[in-house]
């Protein structure tokens, strides 16, 4: 597949069976291809990151938004490959202040209370709840959960709808955003891609 100019992107579909190393099967794929930007040095951003950056810039504006960002209290919660990891490189990036708390963090609240955006990628249902955050704050939810056959986030929108001055909903809140960079993630793998005429499609 890395070979062959009519696949443009490789992603592979997490989470994989515990018997296959999914470090081994990322590193397998070409950075040419590498669309879903795992890979050390990828040639593309994480759509992940850059949803992230998109609610935010949408919320502050282009012109002032990494200055604007600096002054803010970001808290990341979780450090997982598919989400908090991704998130935390682009803000590392832009050079933009954040924290990361995760499950191994002692006094998570704290840190909840005293922040201006979250961003929170854990996946247990309704983790952040509205006495643990400040009025105001910054929702960005990419954890997302199953119960009874419901999908749930971290935070209930409802519960939310009184405190955050924004946040994004579960579910269609990030995973559209998510399909759609990267869909466009592939489109930008296709214009880079070297084409080859094909003499049989092609009049002579």
């Amino acid at each position: 597949m890395n070979e062959d100019i009519g696949i443009h992107g490789i992603i592979i579909q997490r989470p994989l069976p515990p018997v296959l190393r999914t470090a081994s099967f990322d590193k397998a794929v070409s950075k040419k291809k590498d669309v879903d930007g795992f890979l050390d040095k990828s040639l593309f951003v994480a759509p992940v990151a850059r949803v992230a950056m998109h609610v935010l810039e949408t919320i502050f504006g282009t012109e002032l938004f990494s200055r604007t960002l600096k002054s803010k209290r970001i808290l990341i919660l979780g450090r997982g490959e598919t989400a908090g990891k991704p998130i935390t490189e682009e803000l590392h990036r832009h050079k933009i202040p954040h924290i990361i708390v995760h499950s191994k963090t002692v006094n998570r609240e704290d840190f909840m209370k005293t922040a201006d955006i979250i961003i929170s990628c854990v996946g247990k249902p309704y983790l952040i709840k509205k006495d643990n955050v400040k009025p105001g704050v910054i929702l960005i939810g990419f954890g997302i959960s199953s119960v009874n056959g419901k999908l749930r986030g971290d935070y209930d929108d409802e519960e939310m709808k009184d405190v955050a001055s924004h946040y994004t909903p579960t579910p269609g809140g990030t995973g559209p955003l998510t399909v759609a960079f990267l869909l466009d993630n592939v489109v930008e793998a296709a214009e880079k891609m070297p084409t080859v005429r094909d003499n049989r499609t092609v009049g002579i």
